[in-house]
């Protein structure tokens, strides 16, 4: 085989990869809407001081929803926790991603509890759903994600989720979990990335 030969395959390689790459970055907007709100669950959560183990929760609640009502708009793919019968071809998916997104975190922090928390996700939320056009599709996209999202709040509930189980430390022993005294550890702030775009 020729060196020409061997250039025009690698190139063929090449432009192959990066149109393959083009085609999946090209996203949709609900993409888009998974990133953004992950990054606000991020940010918002940790700005708040809540713990880490409860914003993974919460960041995984509202990926679990946003998943379900995208892919019972779909079809293509099994729905994690609810599947939205009947969701309507042309919903809006990134009304449906949003919408789910929003109820989940809003059961999860309500104003009541959480007035600050609460805030910054109401904001988020107008601001995003502003920016989809209004008409039916974003009707029936809400819809689905509203039913998504209480389809997972439903089947949750009470699950313990903010439950404080006191642990009791046996007796020091083989196979016997020791508690240990953490070493002086200077606290730095944690730096949370922008989106992007």
């Amino acid at each position: 085989m020729s060196s020409n030969d061997c250039r025009r395959r690698r190139v063929i390689r090449y432009g192959t990869m990066a149109a393959a790459v083009l085609c999946l970055s090209a996203g949709t907007a609900a993409a888009d809407v998974v990133t953004k709100w992950n990054h606000n669950v991020v940010a918002f959560t940790i700005a708040a001081g809540r713990p880490n183990a409860e914003s993974n929760a919460v960041a995984a609640y509202m990926h679990i929803a946003m998943y379900d009502a995208v892919s019972s708009i779909d079809g293509d793919y099994t729905p994690f926790a609810t599947h939205v019968v009947n969701a309507p071809a042309g919903a809006s998916r990134e009304a449906a991603a949003l919408e789910a997104a929003y109820q989940i975190v809003a059961a999860i922090y309500p104003a009541a509890s959480f007035s600050a928390l609460a805030a910054q996700f109401l904001a988020a939320y107008t601001a995003d759903m502003g920016a989809i056009p209004d008409g039916t599709a974003k009707t029936d996209g809400k819809a689905v994600g509203q039913a998504a999202a209480a389809g997972l709040l439903a089947k949750r509930q009470n699950d313990g989720f903010r439950a404080n189980v006191p642990y009791t430390f046996l007796p020091l022993g083989p196979g016997v979990y020791q508690k240990l005294r953490a070493p002086a550890v200077r606290r730095r702030r944690m730096r949370v990335p922008s989106p992007r775009g």
